[in-house]
Order: structure tokens, then C-alpha cells, then sequence
């Protein structure tokens, strides 16, 4: 049994101060073998962490999920940077 969480688009995202942000999230794929390759229905991925847009800094949000077996997939980071001023990356 395979189960992982599928890669965020993007793990760094760019933000200036004061923008908004809104999580693009992630998906689990949890993917079970019998006679034939199955994609099961299985609970949603968790984010955890937060983003304060009118502080700069760095801030990270997890990504966990749990099979319905408890079986827990790698967790996913995604690297959230909030700029002083404005960057051109």
C-alpha cells in the first residue's frame, strides 16, 4: 500500500507585505493494489501553520494525513517568505 500526499505546485511562495495570502492546499492519494490499480476515497489532508502578511518573515505550513487504517503519509512543507519591501523572484 502506497500512501502520499502530492507535492504542493509550489513549495516557496513570494509574498510582499500586506498581500494576501490564500493556501493552495495539497491532495492525498492513497492507492491500494488488488486486482487492478484503485484510487481509494480517503480522508482530507490537514494544514497546519499560519501566515501573518502583515509581518515579514518566514512561515511554513504542514501537510499531514492520516489513512483510514491510522497509517500516517510524509509530511509536506511548504515554505511561505514575506518580504519587507517589494522583490522581483
Amino acid at each position: 500500500q502506497n500512501r502520499y500526499i502530492m507535492n504542493p505546485k509550489t513549495k516557496d511562495i513570494y509574498l510582499n507585505l500586506g498581500d494576501s495570502f490564500i493556501d493552495p492546499g495539497a491532495r492525498n492519494n492513497h492507492i491500494y493494489y488488488n486486482s487492478r490499480h484503485v484510487t481509494a476515497p480517503s480522508p482530507a489532508v490537514i494544514a497546519t501553520g499560519t501566515v501573518d502578511t502583515s509581518t515579514s518573515g518566514t512561515y511554513t505550513i504542514d501537510y499531514n494525513y492520516t489513512d483510514p487504517w491510522g497509517i500516517d503519509a510524509p509530511t509536506i512543507t511548504r515554505t511561505v517568505h514575506v518580504l519587507a519591501q517589494s522583490s522581483s523572484i
